[in-house]
């Protein structure tokens, strides 16, 4: 496909064709996050972990947000393991239980208080893990001053591409709003001049690749 190398028009003659372009672009790129080898994913993960770990955002931030890498995507281990060691307070998302579409940011104290949850993704345990940043129940006992966001694509304006089950649709704004800086981050071919958007979709402040930390005009 050729429309990693240009922009990529937005505008689309109705909701329908819009839909099945981003759905498109969706799998094209899954499928190109699929050809790296587990080897390549570990090492790239680890010099795009690098960039972030250097930034003043991460530095100055007694409380982030992460996620735990699945199917593929850019693992966050060394984020992980570094907020930890470094007494950081870490916040880790969790599916809330018959919403549909809806989660939770939860205090994770380190890998044992993870279990499976929706998706098979590795989610802090309810009863060790008390929701600390949420905006369904509206709740913000923890703030992260930084927030990593998986993504399926990102572009240079920060628009983000997600799997389509709108969890991180529907919670960016309420974290924007709060005052959350939102960092995307994936392997540098997932980084694309431009994306379709629709009204809803919250940039990231910055992109963090293996290639660079893009900080995005706000």
């Amino acid at each position: 496909m050729a429309w990693q190398n240009k922009e990529v028009s937005i505008a689309a003659p109705d909701a329908t064709r819009h839909a099945a372009h981003k759905a498109a672009l969706r799998q094209e790129m899954l499928r190109r996050r699929r050809m790296l080898a587990p080897e390549q994913c570990a090492a790239l993960s680890l010099r795009a972990a690098g960039l972030l770990l250097e930034s003043a955002l991460w530095r100055r931030a007694e409380v982030v947000g992460v996620y735990v890498a699945v199917r593929g995507e850019a693992e966050t281990v060394a984020l992980l393991e570094e907020a930890w060691g470094a007494g950081r307070k870490v916040l880790l998302p969790r599916c809330v239980p018959q919403e549909e579409g809806h989660m939770e940011f939860a205090l994770c104290a380190g890998w044992e208080d993870l279990q499976r949850g929706a998706f098979g993704v590795l989610e802090p345990k309810p009863e060790h893990c008390p929701a600390m940043f949420s905006p369904y129940s509206n709740t913000c006992l923890l703030r992260p001053t930084c927030l990593v966001v998986p993504g399926v694509a990102f572009d240079r304006l920060g628009v983000r591409l997600g799997m389509g089950g709108g969890y991180y649709d529907r919670f960016l704004p309420w974290a924007v709003g709060q005052g959350v800086q939102c960092v995307g981050f994936a392997f540098h071919q997932q980084l694309v001049p431009q994306l379709p958007h629709d009204a809803w979709d919250v940039p990231m402040h910055a992109v963090c690749t293996e290639e660079e930390l893009l900080w995005i005009p706000q």
